[in-house]
């Protein structure tokens, strides 16, 4: 039986996360040149302002979360925001992520790898669901939150397609088990519940059924 659980649920005061937040926006205001070029000032300060005026005790992730929405308003390709490195160590180590590699082409969601241990699905499925949440939107709240240039997404959908289980396990968590609605091959509808695997258990899984390195320009994220 696979049981893993979010690292860490720590819920952080509204005063230590408005102290971090104050950090995070004057580091935006003194280091990022193009802070103001698609949002200008005063639009941007309202929205530093309401995401301030919102905090609420929150955990990390929902703290991560929160203020990557700036990112659909400055649309800079050097604004990167990520969980601490020590909880994305202490996730990496123990624990549970998606375990299939996927591919978002703009309207589907399909499977590349299946990297469980069971075997369950196969490459090709069309993912309708993750946990009830429509695949459609999954990558709109992901893509909402993620680093691109200007107007143009094509270079969120190439991070989280590379690095989907990474970013499913920062915006969403890290469930025991993924209740996954899909197409399969045959366009039957049906539900399957998968555990979470461990980093380890994916990179063994992967290299197993998937020996030969092909140049796909997809990673494994393992």
């Amino acid at each position: 039986m696979h049981v893993y659980t979010q690292v860490s649920t720590r819920e952080f005061t509204t005063a230590e996360l408005q102290e971090d937040f104050r950090v995070f926006r004057s580091r935006l205001e003194q280091h990022l040149a193009n802070l103001y070029l698609y949002t200008p000032k005063p639009r941007l300060d309202a929205v530093f302002d309401s995401l301030y005026s919102t905090l609420r005790p929150m955990t990390e992730r929902e703290f991560f979360c929160h203020i990557s929405y700036i990112q659909s308003f400055i649309r800079d390709g050097h604004s990167n925001i990520y969980p601490s490195q020590q909880s994305r160590d202490a996730e990496d180590a123990h624990a549970g992520f998606f375990p299939f590699q996927v591919y978002w082409d703009g309207s589907k969601m399909k499977i590349v790898r299946d990297q469980s241990d069971e075997d369950a699905l196969i490459p090709g499925c069309e993912i309708i669901s993750i946990n009830g949440m429509p695949a459609a939107a999954i990558m709109q709240y992901m893509i909402s939150r993620e680093v691109r240039d200007g107007d143009n997404t094509a270079y969120p959908v190439w991070i989280i397609n590379n690095y989907f289980r990474s970013y499913y396990s920062f915006f969403f968590g890290n469930p025991a088990t993924y209740t996954i609605r899909y197409r399969d091959n045959n366009m039957v509808i049906a539900e399957k519940e998968v555990p979470a695997q461990t980093r380890a258990a994916i990179k063994k899984n992967n290299e197993s059924r998937y020996p030969v390195i092909t140049e796909t320009g997809i990673s494994a994220d393992t």
